[in-house]
């Protein structure tokens, strides 16, 4: 499972690297929170919409937290 999420981790970064900009739709979900972890060195933005005090809105920001990346 370690060697899958290594070459994964590579094809993203290689993605990243051929782009100017990228940004992620940050749910905090399964999803989205594999890609931030794998994705969190890159030049990368991570978004999240929601509204203000939503579950939602507290799931992403707690999920950020745990990866230690910021997000908008």
């Amino acid at each position: 499972m370690e060697d899958m999420a290594a070459v994964l981790a590579e094809i993203l970064r290689d993605v990243v690297e051929c782009r100017d900009s990228l940004a992620l739709a940050f749910s905090g979900g399964l999803d989205s929170g594999v890609l931030a972890y794998l994705l969190k060195d890159c030049d990368v933005k991570f978004y999240t919409v929601g509204i203000e005090g939503s579950k939602d809105i507290a799931n992403a920001e707690e999920s950020a937290r745990e990866l230690g990346i910021e997000f908008e």
